[in-house]
């Protein structure tokens, strides 16, 4: 299930960090306490930095670069 609407869910919207991206595309975030399995949405660069999440995918943060 993907949730994209903020009113949904009201991390959508919000920015984290990623520190490092793994060689197979995903990344591990610390949000809300937590540690967050996260992939990039837009097919952008793995670059770190600060990044916006745009979707839930189950438990997974879909991000797209801030």
């Amino acid at each position: 299930d993907r949730v994209t609407q903020r009113d949904l869910n009201l991390d959508i919207g919000e920015q984290v960090q990623v520190k490092h991206w793994n060689s197979d595309g995903s990344a591990q975030v610390h949000f809300r306490g937590s540690t967050w399995q996260a992939r990039l949405d837009d097919g952008g660069p793995h670059t770190p930095g600060a990044y916006t999440i745009v979707a839930l995918e189950g438990n997974r943060l879909m991000l797209k670069r801030a």
